[in-house]
């Protein structure tokens, strides 16, 4: 984990550079507290959030910049679709994906 995803200047900056669609993915050692400056920031400035807690237990933070095109069926369609091509537990991952917004 680099130390520079936990400043709240490196997350702005993410944003700025982000296109309309895009989406910032961070990996913390563990979950940051909901109401410390750097998680106040990410649900401040993005519209859909998610987080998975990974096998090693790590944190994975996905930060929309927008809302998801992808309802829930097509959202798992994907995922599906995605176990083909990559030789991970993508589904497992999948499934402990959350909304923290």
């Amino acid at each position: 984990m680099s130390e520079l995803q936990n400043q709240q200047g490196f997350i702005k900056r993410c944003y700025k550079a982000l296109k309309k669609n895009g989406w910032l993915v961070l990996n913390f050692h563990s979950m940051p507290e909901p109401d410390l400056p750097l998680m106040q920031t990410i649900l401040t400035l993005y519209s859909d959030i998610r987080v998975c807690n990974v096998i090693n237990g790590n944190w994975i933070i996905f930060c929309g910049k927008s809302p998801s095109l992808f309802d829930g069926n097509a959202l798992t369609r994907r995922a599906e679709a995605l176990v083909k091509h990559v030789e991970m537990p993508l589904m497992y991952y999948y499934w402990q994906l959350n909304s923290a917004n």
